[in-house]
């Protein structure tokens, strides 16, 4: 049984562990963004940004910090929440912490130049209404966070990369490029232990990650990084299965898109 204690408070916003049996049961009380600095809008309401301006590049990477920081916090949320598995479970998670606030960093330094901090502008919720919608469950938590969400930043952090480099902006192109090449084992991370919980409860990966897809309507967007999710686990048959944008599901209805920035 893990003791009750403060989390590192990297962004300055600490939070009381729960205790052992919220843990167990995944209670979704505790899962509150320590990144939630500034405003936090949903999906829907933010403003299109755009890579022809200066504003609008800050507006691309003050999103992509809003993202890592969301990161921090859900690795170490899953440390936090999952008790019941291997040791290495923990060490693998507190690892990718450890790489999205490198990651975090580098985006906010960048911003800096910009004249814009953190927090100055809005950020969307979704990756951690993701992570309140899967606090119970492992499985889910995997599937739909890292091998859903997280994964889509190997489809657009290349396009990404080469706006910036499109628009003049080397330096952000340049980290845009490192932080994409850093996620694949992230996101490799997420399939290993995704395909462990699955073991533990019986369940065939594949389908279980088709049908969670179904389940809440979820597809993927182009442009769709095939080589990279095959490098990470993704399996030909997920890859040709999975939703994608414009397909209608079984209902008659479109599903709802990945989108990472």
């Amino acid at each position: 049984m893990r003791s009750s204690r403060w989390w590192p408070t990297w962004l300055g916003v600490g939070r009381r562990a729960n205790s052992a049996r919220d843990r167990r049961s995944g209670s979704c009380t505790s899962t509150r963004s320590a990144a939630q600095t500034g405003r936090s809008w949903s999906v829907c309401e933010l403003p299109p940004r755009r890579y022809g301006s200066v504003a609008g590049r800050a507006a691309v990477l003050h999103a992509l910090a809003h993202i890592e920081a969301n990161a921090v916090n859900l690795a170490l949320d899953a440390v936090h929440r999952f008790d019941a598995v291997p040791v290495g479970f923990a060490g693998d998670w507190l690892g990718v912490a450890v790489d999205e606030v490198r990651h975090f960093r580098w985006v906010e330094g960048r911003l800096r130049e910009f004249g814009v901090a953190y927090g100055d502008l809005a950020g969307h919720d979704g990756l951690w209404s993701m992570a309140r919608s899967t606090a119970h469950d492992l499985v889910e938590r995997m599937a739909l966070v890292p091998r859903f969400l997280e994964a889509r930043g190997l489809d657009v952090g290349p396009p990404m990369a080469d706006a910036f480099e499109g628009s003049g902006d080397a330096e952000s192109a340049a980290i845009v490029r490192r932080i994409t090449v850093e996620e694949e084992p992230h996101v490799a991370l997420g399939d290993r232990w995704f395909r462990w919980a699955c073991s533990e409860v019986g369940l065939d990966p594949t389908q279980t990650y088709l049908r969670l897809l179904r389940e809440r309507r979820l597809h993927l967007a182009p442009p769709v990084n095939v080589d990279a999710r095959r490098r990470v686990g993704f399996s030909d048959d997920e890859l040709t299965a999975a939703p994608r944008e414009g397909r209608r599901g079984s209902d008659g209805r479109h599903p709802r898109t990945a989108r990472r920035i």
